[in-house]
């Protein structure tokens, strides 16, 4: 598990999280690594404004620090989604250094099952919250149950993702929803990431409603084929949407967490 910090000079910091798949390749959210300054634009924002700290539980300190060197973030990515493909809020960056430790390891074959999930981060417990709140020093889980897609109808949840509840919280963005999917998984106690934080189902209540994650399994073409070349791989998803397009930026909440 990575604590992301993007920094938007004048803004804030904003916080996010991430899996450290290979010992350069953090994998995170679209929308923590797109320029929201300039949406519906679709812009990394600069490599070197995203410190990840690595294999610490306190986001604050301990473990290793890199700095990112490249964004490499889904064609088919956008604030402003349109009909037919995929909403596709996945994103690698390449960091600038390799850093040792364990490593997240992803659900290639298959896709979450319906069940039992645990999901890990430094986000929010609940919002509205008191003026000044902080994000959590130390890193906290959930265990939560994958649901039917139709529960996340909401947010308009498309091939590619799946639907949690009870949901993350500001500040969990990018970070990994875990299933035991064999039985050397739960021998080994590691669970794989099955999902990666993207957005809440309902806006008037962003951390009670169910969540969606977009599902790395979905995307295990995309992931590998880019960082064995090192730039944006092509996609190759064009299933439609099950839902009619929308603004996702106007309209939901996607779970990064600004501070001052």
């Amino acid at each position: 598990m990575a604590a992301v910090s993007v920094d938007y000079p004048g803004l804030g910091i904003l916080k996010c999280g991430g899996s450290l798949i290979t010992p350069r390749y953090l994998l995170t959210a679209a929308h923590c690594v797109s320029d929201f300054t300039v949406e519906p634009s679709v812009v990394s924002v600069a490599p070197e404004r995203i410190t990840v700290r690595i294999n610490s539980r306190s986001r604050l300190s301990g473990g290793q620090e890199a700095i990112g060197a490249r964004v490499l973030i889904h064609p088919d990515w956008a604030w402003l989604q349109d009909t037919g493909r995929p909403i596709a809020d996945i994103a690698l960056v390449l960091l600038d250094r390799a850093v040792g430790g364990p490593m997240m390891s992803l659900s290639w074959a298959r896709s979450a099952r319906m069940g039992p999930s645990r999901l890990i981060g430094w986000g929010l417990r609940e919002f509205p919250v008191p003026a000044g709140t902080e994000l959590p020093e130390m890193l906290r889980q959930r265990d939560v149950t994958v649901l039917s897609d139709s529960d996340c109808s909401g947010g308009l949840i498309s091939a590619g993702e799946i639907c949690t509840s009870p949901g993350a919280c500001f500040g969990d963005s990018g970070g990994p929803a875990l299933q035991w999917l064999s039985i050397t998984d739960r021998r080994s106690k590691q669970g794989k990431s099955v999902g990666v934080a993207s957005r809440e189902t309902n806006s008037a209540n962003p951390c009670g409603s169910p969540i969606i994650y977009t599902d790395p399994a979905f995307y295990a073409r995309w992931i590998v084929t880019t960082i064995v070349s090192g730039t944006v791989a092509p996609s190759r998803h064009v299933r439609a949407y099950t839902a009619q397009a929308t603004t996702l930026a106007d309209d939901f909440t996607f779970l990064m967490k600004p501070t001052p």
